[in-house]
């Protein structure tokens, strides 16, 4: 898979500074409100028996790291972080990072997982994370309307798609589109 060829080129990012006093334990509880509103940013993968399996973690990995430095350390510290592969198979498919370098100079870094998280998903985890740390700092409901779908319900759609009649069809079509000699595909690895 792309994670085992190259673990470090799997990341989508959101960086944003901020210039203004931030309350860090509200950041912490929005987190963990998003990680519970969305199971893709805390499941785990890996294998059993050679078979991909995904597991959603109900006991949540701490990701959510806080670094306080000098201002000429934050884009090392914001580089670093990004880089940092994921371990898919122990860890979580997403991280928060706030790097601190005043008490109003952060640097805030969501970074994800592809396999957990594409470019549009990332701008709706966004917009959800501030709903949830302004509802953290005044201490209230954040009133985020229920998520329509989630992974889950679109694997059961998936495979009751494959499993009928409509995934006979596809399957059929494929296998004759696809039949015969095929070229060989010198693609770089």
């Amino acid at each position: 898979t792309l994670q085992r060829m190259a673990p470090a080129n799997t990341t989508v990012a959101f960086a944003a500074r901020v210039c203004s006093a931030l309350d860090v334990e509200a950041m912490r509880r929005a987190w963990r409100a998003l990680r519970e509103r969305h199971a893709m940013l805390r499941m785990q993968c890996g294998t059993e028996a050679g078979e991909p399996v995904q597991r959603v973690r109900t006991v949540f990995a701490d990701s959510f790291e806080v670094s306080r430095c000098p201002a000429d350390e934050a884009e090392r510290l914001v580089a670093a972080a990004y880089r940092r592969p994921f371990d898919l198979e122990a860890g979580e498919p997403a991280r928060l990072h706030l790097v601190s370098h005043g008490e109003n100079d952060h640097v805030l870094l969501l970074v994800a997982h592809h396999i957990a998280c594409d470019g549009w998903s990332l701008w709706i985890l966004v917009d959800e994370l501030k709903a949830l740390y302004a509802a953290a700092c005044a201490g209230r409901d954040a009133n985020l309307a229920p998520t329509a779908h989630s992974y889950v319900d679109f694997v059961t759609w998936e495979r009751a798609l494959v499993d009928g009649a409509e995934g006979e069809r596809q399957w059929s079509y494929w296998r004759e589109r696809l039949a015969g000699e095929l070229p060989a595909l010198d693609l770089p690895t």
